[in-house]
């Protein structure tokens, strides 16, 4: 009787130690959650709804140097250029006469209530991709870069559902609905 190949992949992983295997569940996730992303990045320009334009101004400065996130700045010039050139995906749609000028309003950026380490990882994640000539897009590189913040967040929310007592097919459930945001 022949081994079955879901057989021989669990005896495999069984044989990892306890950090390669969840070493090995984040890997999973993060090709799991790509495509899904890609095709999600692929298909829109705009800005996310939320506050991705508060982000990517964030990450901007942070891989310019701003390291000290500061809460209460305003937006920058460029994160203003951005939204009137991309629009904002349901509430504002691209304005070219403002995309061709430089005169940004006052508009606090809320994205320091965030952990400063996050937008470091991003932006020098951002930075390589942009280095290694995937794209010169800061936007497109920071979404790609969050491929690997969504299967961080999947594999958490795997390990907290099954701390508290759900199943391995409950807790993949669970982590799935990451990629739905």
């Amino acid at each position: 009787v022949g081994v079955t190949p879901i057989a021989r992949a669990t005896t495999w992983v069984d044989g990892r130690s306890r950090w390669q295997r969840w070493l090995l569940l984040y890997l999973v996730f993060t090709v799991v959650a790509a495509p899904f992303l890609v095709l999600r990045f692929m298909d829109n320009t705009r800005l996310g709804l939320w506050d991705e334009w508060q982000y990517v101004d964030t990450i901007h400065s942070v891989s310019h140097g701003d390291l000290f996130l500061r809460g209460g700045e305003p937006l920058s010039g460029w994160a203003w250029q951005l939204k009137a050139c991309r629009g904002i995906e349901v509430v504002a749609p691209p304005d070219p006469v403002v995309c061709r000028s430089e005169q940004p309003a006052a508009y606090v950026n809320s994205a320091s209530i965030d952990p400063p380490s996050y937008f470091l990882v991003t932006a020098v994640g951002a930075r390589a991709i942009t280095a290694v000539g995937l794209t010169d897009d800061l936007l497109l590189a920071s979404r790609l870069v969050g491929i690997a913040w969504a299967g961080l967040a999947m594999t958490v929310l795997f390990a907290l559902a099954r701390m508290l007592g759900s199943s391995r097919a409950a807790a993949t459930l669970a982590a799935g609905t990451v990629i739905t945001v």
